[in-house]
């Protein structure tokens, strides 16, 4: 048995489910925006060193927490999705760069390091007052850096890469219209990866040697965010 369908009443389906697919998605578009963040960032705590085991009974003396010897200029954008009236989720990227840091291998010498995060944010916000708002962001993600020094047998003698990176920022916000600038506070801690010579560790150690170890820098993070 064959069931007929009225051509009037397909029509009539398929032009409401268009509306209801297009309202969804306007919806959806309504929700959606992206945000500039103008980033300097400044180096605190100690410079530590660690002990760590390289063979039985070897031990190589490593940096652990280090320090920049400038401030940390960036530019980061993100794309956020509003949740609803007080959070926001988004993902972003941007570059961080620090003028004249110093080299990890030669002393009295220094190069530009390039930085480029890519993290995701979670964001609760919440008005206060009229056309003020207070805002917490934090956001986690890692960040691609790399540093090579020296070459012989086929490898680098040092090496340094990108790793893990973590923020927590408090913010105040003033709505002037369009645009909503919020003024941030916060830390950041930055981690790299190192493969490092002994033989720049230790004379004693041999050069085709190579230690791996993990760096980390403390930062205090001051920014301005807009809704672009």
């Amino acid at each position: 048995m064959t069931v007929k369908t009225d051509p009037i009443l397909n029509k009539l389906f398929l032009f409401l489910l268009f509306i209801a697919a297009n309202s969804i998605q306007a919806q959806i578009f309504d929700h959606i925006y992206l945000e500039g963040d103008a980033v300097t960032k400044f180096s605190v705590g100690k410079e530590t060193r660690d002990h760590i085991e390289y063979r039985n009974n070897i031990n190589v003396d490593v940096p652990e927490n280090s320090k920049f010897d400038s401030p940390v200029f960036g530019l980061n954008f993100s794309l956020n999705y509003q949740i609803n009236k007080s959070f926001i989720m988004g993902i972003g990227s941007g570059i961080n760069v620090v003028h004249k840091d110093k080299h990890p291998i030669i002393s009295n010498e220094y190069y530009d390091k390039i930085m480029l995060p890519l993290f995701t944010k979670f964001r609760y916000h919440h008005q206060f007052a009229e056309n003020w708002l207070f805002s917490t962001d934090l956001n986690a993600g890692y960040q691609v850096s790399q540093f090579l020094y020296g070459y012989s047998n086929g490898e680098y003698d040092f090496e340094e890469k990108g790793g893990l990176l973590a923020n927590l920022d408090f913010g105040i916000g003033k709505n002037l219209g369009k645009y909503t600038p919020v003024l941030k506070l916060g830390y950041e801690i930055n981690q790299f990866r190192r493969k490092d010579s002994l033989g720049w560790i230790d004379e004693s150690l041999q050069y085709d040697d190579k230690v791996v170890y993990k760096i980390y820098y403390h930062l205090i993070k001051l920014s301005l965010s807009i809704q672009i």
